[in-house]
């Protein structure tokens, strides 16, 4: 465009330049378009498939509702998470994030317990010999095996 020049080129125009010479760039225009008009549109949005679908999904009324893309996924509008209602999504991110605390809760419970071999309630060892002792009663040596009262450690109390 010269400059001080005062035509308005819609996108039609511009396509039907562009088009001529570099019909990748006119491509390259009409996804730009797209993008920029989702990214504007409160109502639209993409859809969170991985991999990306690339479909966006537009709602007439409410932007606190659950859709479902036509690739299949189902997710809420409003936080792009999985479909969570009757929850808010500042209660649903709670949650997720409680669950991943707790999975690492779990983590940590496998790795440094071993199972009572009488209740099965995890059981640490936390030092000194290889006896360790339930809150059940039952005494065992770590490798799971239950101990008789005349086999047990001489530091145990």
């Amino acid at each position: 465009m010269a400059h001080r020049c005062s035509a308005i080129c819609d996108e039609a125009i511009v396509r039907n330049l562009v088009s001529r010479r570099h019909p990748n760039l006119a491509e390259k225009f009409d996804r730009f378009l797209l993008e920029s008009y989702i990214e504007d549109n409160k109502m639209v949005k993409w859809c969170p498939s991985i991999p990306h679908c690339g479909k966006a999904i537009r709602v007439e009324e409410d932007e606190f509702c659950e859709v479902e893309c036509s690739c299949g996924l189902q997710f809420c509008f409003s936080c792009l998470s999985e479909a969570h209602s009757p929850c808010s999504c500042l209660m649903w991110e709670r949650w997720s994030k409680k669950c991943h605390d707790e999975s690492e809760t779990v983590n940590w419970i496998t790795v440094h317990t071993k199972p009572c071999p009488k209740c099965y309630k995890p059981v640490e060892k936390n030092g000194g010999c290889n006896l360790v002792s339930c809150i059940c009663g039952q005494s065992f040596w770590s490798a799971y095996f239950p101990v008789s009262l005349s086999l047990m450690c001489k530091f145990a109390t």
